[in-house]
Order: structure tokens, then sequence, then C-alpha cells
């Protein structure tokens, strides 16, 4: 099958293959592949939208189970950096640790006290339960508790944190709650190799941008994946802005071969937008 030519007959016009050729100079193979795999095209019920059922589901059967992007490797530069990645219900410390990255369920072993607050970063030496003190080892392992004579049927040693997978590629760290399935590695298949040209372990987090939708999920990401939104005036310049923006340091300056130092989340310029239900 031709792609380019099934693209012209329902796009007249240049493909986006026309365009990158005119171009000139060395295109990457990657960027010459094609692919369009048959699609489902089945309708998709309503009511998977609107499901509180359903979307338990999707919880319970996709999203434990699935390679997710969390945070990036600048906000973990630091032994005892910390970062706090929720989804749903769910919520994952992840820290540097002297062993590398580590990733804990973000839940007190003694009464499920949150460790760290959800959406937050920072340093921390340890990680201590603002409730009862308990407190364990940024390795995970249970260092001190209060009155630890009264706890006979879990000891310290069992009491350790509860680890989640925890991976990077690329400066971008990932986190699975699922402790079966595929590595990182192999769950991201050819996207390392298309990637190869081009290191984004220099990059870094310049602004957070989010939005409260009063939608599922699945229509929140419908709506703003589809490439046309890059081209007009709304979605075009902010995605080329915060794609393409590497820090800016002089070769005069102490700091030009170090990676720049991230803020806290709290001082990231940010642009929220909560839409009226």
């Amino acid at each position: 099958m031709d792609l380019q030519q099934l693209g012209r007959e329902r796009y007249p016009g240049a493909t986006w293959q026309d365009i990158a050729v005119a171009d000139g100079g060395d295109l990457p193979a990657v960027l010459r592949a094609q692919s369009n795999p048959p699609q489902d095209l089945r309708v998709i019920p309503f009511e998977r939208y609107t499901s509180p059922g359903f979307f338990d589901l999707e919880i319970e059967r996709m999203w434990k189970r699935v390679w997710q992007f969390a945070c990036r490797e600048e906000h973990l530069r630091d032994v005892g950096d910390y970062y706090v990645y929720d989804l749903a219900r769910l919520s994952v410390v992840i820290v540097r640790a002297e062993s590398g990255l580590k990733a804990y369920r973000n839940s007190c072993r003694h009464r499920g006290t949150k460790l760290k607050p959800s959406n937050s970063d920072g340093w921390s030496a340890s990680l201590r339960c603002p409730f009862h003190a308990w407190e364990w080892s940024l390795e995970g392992e249970l260092v001190s508790r209060p009155c630890d004579w009264e706890f006979p049927h879990l000891p310290a040693g069992d009491a350790g944190l509860r680890e989640v997978r925890v991976d990077s590629w690329n400066g971008f760290v990932f986190i699975n709650f699922s402790a079966e399935g595929p590595g990182l590695f192999d769950y991201l298949e050819v996207l390392p190799d298309h990637f190869a040209r081009w290191d984004l372990t220099g990059w870094y987090v310049h602004t957070h941008v989010r939005k409260h939708l009063p939608a599922n999920w699945k229509l929140s990401i419908s709506r703003l994946r589809p490439r046309a939104q890059l081209s007009n005036s709304t979605f075009g310049a902010p995605c080329a802005r915060f794609r393409t923006e590497k820090p800016s340091l002089t070769a005069s300056s102490p700091a030009a071969s170090a990676t720049p130092t991230p803020r806290a989340r709290s001082a990231w310029p940010t642009a929220q937008t909560r839409f009226p239900s």
C-alpha cells in the first residue's frame, strides 16, 4: 500500500512526508517511516465516558498495570530529592537514594497517612510520617518508630515501604504500580530507537500548565491530541516553545556544564484554568 498516495486521496495537497523531503538535508530514517495499521471503527458506548464503574475498571485493569510518565530526572538530581506523583486515588513518592531512583506507595505503614503531600516535591533526608512519626530511610527501610515494643506483630524488618517500579529514559522518569509485566524499555518498544538522535536529558521544565477539565480523561486526551491543534494560533506557539526551549548557559558561566537546578513545583510558572462545570 502506498501510504503517501492514500494520504493525498484523503487530504488533497502536500503530505507531511512531501514537506519534510522538500526541506532537504539528511532526513533520518525514522522520519521517513510510515505506518497505518488497521483501526477498530466500532462505535464506543457513551457510558465509557460517564460511568464511574467503567472508570474504576480503567484504573484497575489499565492504569495500575502500565508504565506512565511521572516527572523529569532534574527533579530528582540529588540524593534526598523527592517528587509526588498522583493518579486518581493512587499516590507515589519518588526519591533519589544512594542506590538510585526509588519509588514507594505514598502511604505510612501504620495508619495510611500520606508521607508527602500531593503535588509536592523538594528535598528530605528521610521519609517521616507527619502523624505518628514513623520514619523510613530513602532506601525504604524502617529506621525508627515511637513505642516500638507495641508492634510485635510487625517487626521492623517487615515494615519497609511498599515499592513501586521506577525507571528512566532520556531524562523522563516513569513508574508502574504493578510488579508484573515488561520492563520500561520493552514497554517503550521502538521509541528509544526513534529518539536515538535526540538527547533530551539536558532539557528541563520551563513552565507547568495544568487544566481542570470536567470530563473523562479519554475525552481530554482525544480533544488535545490531534496534530491539527499544533498548526493554529491557540496551541501551536505554546507547544513549540515548551518542546524546543533549552537551558541558556554561557561558556563563561560556572554552571555551563551543569544541569540547571529545578525550582520547587510551587515556584514554577503556572497557567491554570478551571472550566465551569
